[in-house]
């Protein structure tokens, strides 16, 4: 998405203003910095108390670029009042509210209004937020910490993945994208029920949700939010008057937040967000700091090493298993993708050459990791290697290519052509009844196996196989501190029963082939791969930690919203007098 909008053609920003000076001063600096000269901006002062708003309102529109307009009203309206006014003031614009405790990110406007015409059904936008309950990153419904960084974080939102804009039971207020023809067909926000503030936008939601618009997030972008929720999805404090009045109007309203937490369909935008954050911290070598530039994306076909938890380990289980093999050899790294893979064996091998089909990968593979003297990278078809002389390498490693190529008896050929009489291939690829069970198939894969294909693909050409299963696992381990060697020991426990060996169903098979029993001596029965950091360990206890918290939250708000209906009579009234 281009961020090269006109500036006219962006929404009106709408800031609503009482008092908050420090607040508001970080806010106006922020517009002028994130966005585009000549954006239209409208400054609703809600007849502030604190003299110094008015200085500081003035002294801003005198030096701002922006196409900025200040209203100042002669008596306090409140925040429905003074929005509905400045609904008005703006014309025929649709609109952003953005409250006076915000610091907007780079490109944050564009992107809202990039959502907005992805679909004319779009009613209301919010964005992500640190502070914004079912809008919050990184974890939902809490008051996350004010990021020291936040255009990385909205680098890392804007850059994860290509924006879905799900959908939302309600926009949450600190930043709201609202559309002028849906305001003009459900109306303002409601001064008469709601006074003064809290639970007009739910209630604006809920009224253009019943009319077929969508509420929906711009999971692109991302405003940080320094103030308290007081504008979030369940408005004021659960007892509070507003509340009891949307409920009254909105019985199921509770039930439809509540029900939005528990399924949590935000979690996977969240996650790989976590991801591409966790990406641009990954630690690099002082070359690798050098070549910030030169970095792939994930795209789902290469993996990458800023690629973080269970596909790391995955990858980099079969490289260091490969390394084990590798010592003092000439390798061969056919389908070497990003290139981490190559270089890593570069450290123990003799000479290295890293092999793909793309030129892009190679000349990145060959920037980033081209200072080891023994390694080289070419770009060739792995199932075309001619140019490559026979029996010229001691070890060829091809991981996760068989499944990306329908030529899988040349390539296997190739392979056995290329490697010495004592040479050793190790192959990888997914097993085809496990990988893709419950699954959508991966676009990416054009042949899977199941394993008596993968082993008779093997059989033809290589006489000695040795076939490993590779399986992500929690597992409980024992070793000897006084490295004293042995076989290896493996249960599984299957309710009473408890069955000897790894019994578990693999999600792939890496096989180590030879034409002679020797060249495989010496092989492991187990292999073993973790990180110092325990990663997805830790990611795993991370998340039972979350989904405590949550089931707690969601606790509290069903005996919040138990307590509510019991002060409503059963036709809906409230038993007060207030309504």
């Amino acid at each position: 998405m281009t961020l090269a909008m006109q500036a006219h053609s962006l929404p009106v920003v709408i800031v609503p203003v009482f008092n908050a000076f420090e607040q508001l001063a970080a806010c106006l600096a922020s517009l002028d910095r994130t966005l585009p000269s000549g954006a239209r901006v409208q400054v609703a002062d809600d007849a502030s108390t604190d003299p110094r708003i008015a200085s500081l309102i003035d002294g801003w529109k005198r030096g701002t670029l922006l196409d900025a307009r200040i209203v100042v009203r002669e008596r306090n309206l409140g925040f429905i009042g003074n929005v509905n006014n400045a609904f008005a003031e703006c014309g025929d614009a649709d609109v952003v509210l953005l409250n006076s405790d915000t610091v907007t990110t780079s490109g944050w406007l564009q992107r809202i209004a990039a959502c907005a015409a992805s679909d004319p059904r779009i009613a209301t936008i919010t964005p992500w937020s640190n502070n914004a309950e079912i809008c919050s990153f990184p974890s939902l419904c809490e008051n996350n910490p004010v990021p020291d960084d936040a255009d990385r974080i909205a680098e890392a939102c804007a850059s994860a993945g290509a924006p879905e804009y799900p959908g939302l039971p309600t926009a949450v207020g600190f930043c709201m994208y609202i559309r002028r023809v849906a305001l003009r067909q459900a109306g303002d926000f409601d001064a008469a029920t709601f006074g003064r503030g809290y639970g007009e936008e739910n209630d604006f939601c809920l009224r253009v949700a019943g009319m077929g618009w969508r509420n929906v997030l711009c999971d692109d972008a991302y405003v940080v939010h320094t103030g308290n929720a007081s504008f979030g999805p369940l408005g004021e404090h659960p007892g509070g008057e507003n509340m009891r009045r949307l409920l009254a109007r909105w019985p199921d309203y509770g039930q439809l937040v509540a029900d939005f937490i528990r399924a949590d369909p935000l979690r996977p935008l969240r996650e790989r967000i976590v991801r591409r954050l966790a990406q641009a911290q990954s630690p690099r070598t002082p070359r690798d700091q050098d070549m910030s530039d030169h970095t792939l994306p994930f795209t789902g076909e290469r993996f990458t090493p800023e690629c973080v938890r269970e596909i790391s380990y995955e990858h980099w289980h079969r490289y260091a298993f490969a390394r084990g093999l590798a010592h003092g050899k000439r390798v061969l790294d056919a389908a070497c993708g990003e290139g981490y893979g190559s270089a890593q064996l570069a450290q123990v091998a003799t000479q290295v050459t890293g092999v793909d089909i793309d030129a892009a990968t190679i000349a990145h593979a060959q920037a980033r990791y081209g200072a080891h003297a023994n390694l080289r990278y070419m770009r060739a078809d792995v199932t075309a290697l001619d140019a490559l002389p026979d029996r010229s390498f001691d070890l060829v490693v091809s991981f996760e290519t068989l499944e990306h190529v329908q030529a899988q008896e040349r390539l296997l050929d190739g392979f056995a052509r290329l490697l010495a009489d004592d040479g050793v291939l190790l192959v990888s690829t997914p097993d085809k009844l496990h990988y893709n069970a419950g699954a959508e198939p991966n676009p990416f894969h054009v042949r899977e196996l199941h394993r008596e294909e993968f082993e008779a693909l093997l059989a033809a050409r290589f006489p000695v196989r040795r076939l490993y299963a590779q399986k992500l696992l929690f597992q409980s381990a024992l070793w000897a501190l006084d490295g004293a060697a042995g076989g290896v020991q493996a249960s599984v426990q299957d309710g009473e029963a408890l069955r000897e060996g790894l019994a578990y169903p693999p999600l792939y098979y890496v096989a180590a082939c030879a034409r002679s029993a020797d060249a495989l001596d010496g092989l492991p029965a187990l292999s073993l791969y973790g990180d110092a950091q325990e990663s997805v360990y830790a990611h795993y206890n991370s998340e039972v930690r979350k989904g405590i918290a949550a089931g707690g939250r969601i606790a509290e708000l069903e005996a919040e919203l138990d307590a509510l209906r019991r002060t409503l009579r059963p036709g809906g009234t409230p038993t007060d007098d207030h309504l």
